[in-house]
């Protein structure tokens, strides 16, 4: 879960990691919709869609990585944000 509201606490979603070579993570709605998607590892999603704020509720996110080691990566879960 995380709550985009400027505290500096949880303002992102971002995934952990060590070395990678490759990365990619997709947004998505329950509809299935993408909403958002980067590939640089060191950022991440700060609950907007364009410039709007998305609402709160779960959305669906998908990591496609390949570590400095050749390992493959393939993540998928939901997340939660909340605001106040």
């Amino acid at each position: 879960a995380f709550s985009p509201n400027g505290d500096g606490i949880n303002d992102e979603f971002r995934v952990a990691f060590k070395s990678l070579a490759k990365f990619n993570c997709w947004i998505y709605n329950r509809w299935g919709r993408q909403l958002y998607h980067w590939t640089d590892p060191t950022k991440g999603w700060d609950g907007t869609i364009g410039s709007q704020k998305a609402e709160p509720g779960a959305y669906y996110y998908v990591i496609e990585a390949v570590g400095t080691d050749g390992k493959e990566y393939w993540k998928r879960g939901n997340i939660n944000l909340f605001r106040k």
